[in-house]
C-alpha cells in the first residue's frame, strides 16, 4: 500500500501574489481540448490564464456596453421584430 502524502499542507501554493479561492473550478472539457490542456507543464496556471483573459475581454465588453448609450439601440434594432396582431 502506498503511504500518504506529508506534503499535502505546501503542496498546492499560489505562485504570485493574490489569493485563491478555497473551492477550485471544475469543468468537462471535450477529448480533444482535454488531451491538448493536460499536455501543458504548468496546466493549473494556463488555465488560470486562459480563464482571466476570457473573463477581462466579457468585462471590457460589458463595460464599453455601458458606457455606449447607443449600443442598446442598436441591439434592439437588430432583434426580430414580433407582430403581434398576428
Amino acid at each position: 500500500m502506498t503511504e500518504p502524502r506529508t506534503d499535502y499542507q505546501t503542496r498546492f501554493k499560489p505562485l504570485g501574489e493574490e489569493a485563491l479561492a478555497a473551492k477550485p473550478v471544475s469543468v468537462f472539457l471535450p477529448k480533444n481540448l482535454d488531451q491538448y490542456v493536460r499536455m501543458k507543464p504548468n496546466r493549473a496556471e494556463w488555465l488560470r490564464q486562459a480563464i482571466a483573459e476570457a473573463a477581462r475581454k466579457e468585462l471590457m465588453l460589458q463595460q464599453e456596453e455601458t458606457n455606449n448609450p447607443l449600443s442598446s439601440v442598436s441591439e434592439l434594432q437588430a432583434k426580430p421584430q414580433i407582430n403581434k396582431a398576428l
